[in-house]
């Protein structure tokens, strides 16, 4: 379920598209944890290294969900695994 600040800016415009004359069509998203974690996958194929890198130039803590993904045992991907996940 997305943050309520989201949730309330999706009925923001879902009530604005209405009144200017638009149809909404509502959806469930297909697979939505498959996708997330085959995304978390993407993003720290590289171990976290390249956030990591952004996060010590700019000298500011990971905010916490970024702190989550990449957790405190992060892992590099081989190149294999990394085709793997992008054949999924």
């Amino acid at each position: 379920m997305p943050h309520p600040p989201v949730l309330r800016a999706i009925r923001l415009v879902v009530d604005a598209l209405r009144k200017a004359g638009h149809t909404v069509v509502e959806w469930q998203p297909y697979k939505h944890g498959y996708a997330f974690d085959l995304i978390g996958s993407i993003y720290g194929a590289d171990g976290g290294e390249d956030v990591r890198n952004a996060l010590a130039l700019s000298g500011e803590p990971p905010i916490p969900n970024i702190a989550t993904l990449l957790g405190t045992e992060a892992t590099r991907l081989e190149l294999n695994a990394v085709w793997d996940i992008q054949n999924k």
